[in-house]
């Protein structure tokens, strides 16, 4: 998802993102196929990446890395390449390399 807060109570996306689902042991079990059918059901995107906990710890990393540095205002000057420096630190930092 790409989403952009413009007022407290407006957020404008273009792209809607999806859920991920998976086991630790990156297999589909008996209990992610209901889950897997509401979803199906509903018409909410969804997948199933090869690895669950690499794709956490991605996005957990990212989060780190950007989100950190775009609540504190400097996602705001100067558009992306501005940001770089900061979200790359930030994202070595939940590697615990800084």
């Amino acid at each position: 998802m790409d989403a952009t807060r413009t007022t407290p109570l407006e957020v404008h996306w273009a792209n809607l993102g999806s859920i991920s689902l998976g086991e630790r042991n990156d297999t589909i079990t008996a209990r992610l196929l209901p889950v897997e059918a509401l979803l199906e059901c509903c018409a909410i995107p969804h997948n199933g990446p090869a690895s669950i906990m690499r794709h956490l710890w991605s996005k957990f990393m990212l989060n780190t890395g950007v989100n950190q540095v775009c609540g504190r205002g400097l996602g705001s000057r100067g558009g992306a390449a501005a940001v770089r420096p900061a979200s790359a630190t930030g994202c070595q930092e939940a590697l615990g390399r800084r």
